[in-house]
């Protein structure tokens, strides 16, 4: 299994309001894989505070809860279940402690849980998860308006409920994360091209395709943080 990232908070920013997580063991002998990319919301205040909480929150409780129900063989209904609920209350915490300071706080979350050769992800905003392989499938969808504003997010409104996708991962298909500012300035078939694994793809390699797609957004003058991360079979 390959890992990169990127997380550049870019030339204009005074901080990286993004925030990722990434989380790979054994249990019973078969790889897990639990990772989340959140973007903090700059139109409201705090936002790396936001995605910072919700990325610890999540690895937090991957390895006091989501750990023991894979290895208890709980059944995928329930793990997602109780990781739903989970998300769920972090936006609780969230809005509590933005009501305790008369402040608004929010994050979009994409977050990846892989096991048993199978992967489910929950995503609410507009960072995205793309299945890198012979073609480029986008999974997510964005939660915006028509004017390109967030239509959901975890923290500053009553929660609403993720969206969960499911899937299989092939041999040499990589999952990308991303964060909308690694995207913007990107076409798809680029990002297929930087990404695209092969049979003789180290991990060494992805990450400078990677740093690579990074360099090509600024460039282009794309001046947001920038987020991303690849995990490759």
């Amino acid at each position: 299994m390959l890992f990169a990232s990127v997380y550049d908070k870019g030339p204009v920013a005074l901080k990286n309001q993004d925030a990722i997580l990434y989380e790979q063991v054994v249990v019973d002998g078969k790889q897990v894989v639990f990772a989340a990319i959140c973007d903090g919301i700059g139109g409201l205040q705090e936002g790396e505070k936001a995605s910072f909480f919700v990325t610890l929150e999540l690895r937090k409780f991957f390895y006091e809860k989501l750990i023991e129900m894979i290895h208890k063989r709980k059944g995928q209904k329930k793990i997602e279940d109780a990781l739903h609920l989970q998300i769920k209350k972090c936006g609780k915490m969230l809005r509590r402690y933005g009501e305790a300071q008369n402040l608004q706080l929010g994050t979009t979350l994409t977050a990846f849980l892989y096991y048993q050769k199978r992967y489910t992800i929950f995503h609410i905003g507009d960072s995205r998860a793309y299945l890198v392989g012979k073609k480029l499938r986008q999974i997510t969808e964005d939660d915006v308006y028509e004017n390109g504003s967030l239509s959901k997010c975890v923290g500053s409104t009553r929660y609403q409920p993720c969206q969960i996708y499911h899937g299989r991962i092939g041999k040499r298909d990589c999952m990308l994360l991303c964060s909308d500012g690694f995207r913007k300035e990107l076409m798809p078939e680029e990002i297929r091209g930087f990404l695209q694994s092969d049979r003789h793809m180290a991990e060494n390699i992805l990450q400078k395709r990677l740093q690579k797609a990074l360099e090509t957004c600024r460039l282009r003058g794309e001046k947001d943080n920038v987020s991303a991360m690849v995990i490759g079979w």
